[in-house]
């Protein structure tokens, strides 16, 4: 629970990526003000982190310094990948809108910063297989598309979010004190619910790059011996 062995723990991974919007290392508190939604006790629904920047952040680093039981704040977990198949299978027209028209995301805080990017929400590789999902409800800005596509667009949009809040695709757990949670940014969707203001909750982020990870994964395996080492891992 010492916030110092933040970084300790996102070492072992790779180095930390720092960002304007979240510095080195953001502490996940309840703020009186603010602008963003996780600095305040609100629920927060599941999401991918920074979809509106070119290259997304890789590895989110999730360390429990405190957070009380009896006072809300459950984590919640959705694989995006699960969403993207459901949507294969169920909804193939909303799944071909979302691997084939891009959407626009945006962070505009005046002064400060200024986010924006076209991004698929489900990413195919050459074999048709779901390689990256990124989507924040939030963050998307308003729709820049021919006019017979609006509505379509909309319509994806809901059928991913109704998988994306559905109980039966959600795993939700109270972290403990000490807690870290690592998890793939391009798959893993995050969220939390409503917790009490003066319960003390906190938390701390850090990123860490897939591309690093991946790199320090080949060469510990490399060492270790192991006849896999050699491998282009998805990205």
């Amino acid at each position: 629970t010492n916030p110092a062995d933040t970084e300790a723990i996102a070492h072992l991974i790779g180095p930390i990526r720092e960002t304007t919007e979240n510095g080195y290392i953001y502490d996940v508190q309840s703020n009186p003000v603010s602008q963003f939604g996780a600095a305040t006790p609100m629920k927060q629904h599941p999401h991918t982190d920074d979809p509106f920047q070119y290259s997304p952040p890789g590895i989110d680093l999730f360390h429990c310094i405190r957070n009380p039981p009896g006072g809300g704040g459950e984590s919640v977990y959705v694989d995006g990948f699960a969403i993207a198949e459901s949507l294969r299978a169920e909804e193939p027209s909303a799944f071909r809108l979302l691997t084939t028209v891009p959407l626009p995301f945006v962070r505009c805080h005046p002064g400060r910063v200024d986010f924006r990017t076209n991004a698929l929400v489900i990413r195919l590789d050459k074999q048709d297989r779901v390689v990256d999902v990124r989507f924040f409800d939030r963050g998307v800005a308003p729709l820049d598309l021919p006019a017979e596509l609006v509505e379509p667009m909309f319509a994806a949009q809901r059928a991913f979010i109704e998988r994306m809040i559905s109980p039966e695709l959600q795993i939700e757990f109270l972290l403990a004190e000490g807690d870290a949670v690592i998890l793939d940014n391009s798959r893993l969707m995050h969220g939390r619910h409503a917790f009490t203001a003066t319960s003390g909750r906190h938390i701390r982020l850090a990123y860490i790059d897939r591309e690093e990870f991946h790199a320090r994964w080949r060469d510990l395996a490399r060492r270790q011996g192991r006849l896999d080492h050699d491998v282009t891992l998805p990205h």
